[in-house]
Order: C-alpha cells, then structure tokens, then sequence
C-alpha cells in the first residue's frame, strides 16, 4: 500500500453510488460506519448473523438491507459481496470481554474475507485494525492478529485501506473503569498521554474513505485520536 493520508476534505470526495457491505454492523464499531455511509447517501448491506434479532430489525429500520451470514462460511460472504462496491471488514478478536473466537479465528476471518472480496471484484475494501499495529510484532498475541492480516491484504493487490483507530473514547465510562466511585482505573498512568477516538468519528473517517476518488483508493488511511 502506498503512503499514508490522513484526512479528507469535502472537495476530495465523489458521490456516493452502490452498496457498501459492511460487516460488524450490530456491534459499535461497524454500527458506526453503517450509520455514517448511510448519512453519505450510500446502500448499506449488513452481514448479520440473525435478520430478526433486535439490533439487526433496528438496521432494517434505518434503511440498511440485512444478509444472513456468517464469518466462518465464506458461501455467504460471496452472496453477501456480489455486487457490492465495497467492504467494511471488522473481526472479533479474542482480547476482548467475552470472546468466543482464537487468535487463529481472527487471522482466518480477516484473511477469508479479504480474499473473498478481491474474488467478488470490490472496489474498496477498508479493513478496521488498531492504532498500535505495525510491521513488526509487539508481542501482544491479539494486535499481532491484526498485523498479520494487514500483511495478506497487501499481498493481495487490491485496492484496499487500511484503518487504525486509536482506544474507543466510550471505554473511558465503561462500569469497569471506576468513574462510578470517583476515580478512573484505565490503560495509562497519570502522566501518560493516550490516544482515543469516538467510536462515531471511526464511521466518519470509514465513510470518507469510501468516498474518496479512485486516485487515492489504495492508500492507507489512520482514523485520528486525540491526547
């Protein structure tokens, strides 16, 4: 992937036309990118393992047509990419609260549908990493996950972007932290700065990336956090 853009203004942007597939849509994260491309003007497809349940009726509510599927059946992958301009790939991992997927489920889903979407002839994929990922490992085994995702995305040669946004800014009240009982308990000192983000400004920057020109399609953009 070529070099690093970090923003994007209006006048840089096209129209939105067709169908972003995005995946993750009932979750805060991909909920925020459905939410945003859908204020942008485009059709929003959401892979969903439930068409009835609760979060997916609230999708079809605002207008995003649900797709039954799953991460492990790359037959609905397929059906659910066919067409579809682009792909928002976003992958449970097994740090967070309550995971029920390995490591090596993370590496097979990321890569599955990655590769997939070059077969369905996508336009764009976005693929959601994290802030601290890079090219070489930090020993964490869930970011290395990321890590070697990214390295078959690039490998594949497709026009691909590369998302990696910074602590979700909504952690900080999560119940765990303390707030509750008038202190904070969190990743960082006191006197360490940390970079977060709004789950809502992922979708933002997700939405612009899909709306930018296909000049700068291919280049990797990082989703902006704050100190």
């Amino acid at each position: 992937m070529p070099t690093e853009n970090t923003d994007a203004t209006e006048e840089s942007r096209t129209a939105a036309t067709g169908t972003v597939v995005v995946l993750g849509a009932t979750g805060h994260q991909g909920g925020s990118v459905a939410a945003a491309l859908r204020a942008d003007g485009w059709d929003v497809r959401a892979l969903v393992r439930d068409p009835a349940g609760s979060r997916a009726r609230s999708l079809a509510a605002a207008g995003i047509e649900t797709v039954r599927g799953d991460l492990g059946d790359p037959g609905s992958l397929r059906a659910a990419f066919s067409g579809a301009h682009g792909v928002f790939s976003v992958q449970p991992n097994a740090g967070q609260a309550g995971a029920v997927v390995s490591n090596g489920d993370e590496v097979r889903f990321g890569t599955t549908v990655a590769d997939i979407a070059g077969e369905s002839g996508v336009a764009h994929l976005v693929y959601s990493s994290a802030g601290v990922v890079g090219t070489t490992p930090t020993g964490v085994a869930h970011l290395d996950t990321k890590m070697r995702v990214e390295s078959h995305i690039r490998g594949l040669g497709i026009a691909a972007t590369v998302l990696r946004p910074a602590t979700f800014m909504e952690l900080l009240v999560a119940p765990d932290t303390g707030l509750d009982r008038g202190r904070m308990s969190f990743l960082m000192r006191p006197d360490q700065s940390h970079q977060v983000i709004a789950v809502r400004d992922i979708g933002r920057v997700a939405a612009a990336v899909f709306g930018a020109p296909s000049g700068t399609s291919a280049g990797r953009w990082r989703s902006p956090g704050t100190r």
